[in-house]
């Protein structure tokens, strides 16, 4: 309850400046937020494409060091790599360069019967004490391993010794067919989100700098557009008062402003009309009372006039009555 009083209490003008503040805001973090969500979805859907790319050129590079291999394309896509048996790989200079022409981690796998499961024949992936990941297994439980072991290639998120990955795993078939290893590529997650976090953190200041930026020119142009209208607010308040001294200005503008002063005009020229007729009006009925007075004075006047005159005959008329009794009265012998 407060709360609403108190909004109730804070001036049109501050309110609408306030809400465009808000909407100013809040779209600006809409755009911001869009915005991230669209290169989120832009930087995956790249990092697909990278991974595709990624296994072309490390299937290329195996193909170039052992022309054994098979490697069939589907356009710009790998679609079966094939080889009679997997080499032993003296060293890592062809995976090397794999991850050197790629900025990727490369891996080539090599199935165990016996463990049912892939091992690590030759990587660029490093374990924690920087040693290469050689000779560690692909893992039966993860999402990789069933894909791979129908024979399909994998691509999605997965998870190396503890780290995430997006990641392709095409499955090397013999030339029988059946699944004897696997060419892998891959990027960390974690280069990944911190090109993200970048993104999301020069967008965030972006937003905030625009937001910030709109609302200085929103404050300004909105003082300069609305000062008009406390003025206004104060000459009807004084117009209310009975002060009709006051003078309206903004009469000329031909906006809503102006409309509101020629009204605001009109009020002060109808209390002004007002004060007139009731002055008339006052003087009016002291006429009335002046000219009421006289002529009950006058009246009174002529009352008393016309008693005077009426009480002089009476005493006339008694004279004249004793002075005739004294003359038919006898005269004495």
């Amino acid at each position: 309850m407060k709360l609403i009083a108190a909004a109730k209490s804070i001036r049109l003008t501050t309110k609408t400046l306030l809400l465009n503040i808000v909407l100013i805001a809040i779209a600006a973090a809409a755009c911001a937020a869009a915005a991230i969500f669209a290169i989120q979805g832009e930087i995956r859907s790249q990092v697909v494409e990278r991974q595709s790319a990624s296994l072309r050129i490390a299937a290329d590079i195996f193909a170039e060091n052992y022309p054994e291999l098979q490697v069939t394309k589907n356009g710009q896509q790998v679609d079966r790599i094939a080889i009679e048996t997997i080499p032993d790989f003296p060293n890592h200079d062809m995976i090397d360069r794999v991850g050197y022409l790629t900025g990727e981690t490369a891996t080539v796998f090599v199935w165990e019967e016996e463990s049912r499961d892939f091992w690590r024949r030759t990587t660029n992936i490093k374990k924690d004490d920087g040693s290469r990941a050689v000779g560690t297994p692909l893992g039966q439980n993860g999402a990789v391993y069933p894909v791979v072991t129908k024979g399909q290639t994998f691509r999605g998120e997965a998870v190396i010794l503890g780290k995430e990955y997006y990641t392709i795993y095409a499955p090397i078939f013999s030339t029988q067919g059946k699944v004897i290893g696997i060419l892998y590529a891959g990027v960390l997650k974690s280069n990944i989100n911190a090109v993200l976090g970048d993104l999301t953190t020069q967008l965030a200041i972006a937003a905030l700098t625009a937001i910030l930026v709109t609302g200085l020119i929103a404050f300004f142009a909105y003082r300069l557009l609305l000062r008009p209208l406390p003025r206004l607010a104060g000459v009807m308040d004084r117009l209310a008062r009975d002060d009709t001294q006051v003078e309206v200005d903004y009469q000329t503008q031909g906006d809503e402003i102006g409309d509101m002063a020629r009204a605001v005009q009109v009020f002060k020229e109808n209390a002004l009309e007002k004060r007139r007729l009731e002055q008339e009006r006052t003087e009016q009925e002291a006429r009335s009372k002046a000219e009421k007075r006289e002529a009950m004075n006058s009246l009174a006047n002529d009352f008393e006039q016309s008693v005077a005159g009426r009480v002089t005959s009476v005493l006339d008329a008694a004279a004249h009555i004793d002075a005739s009794t004294k003359q038919l009265r006898p005269r004495p012998r």
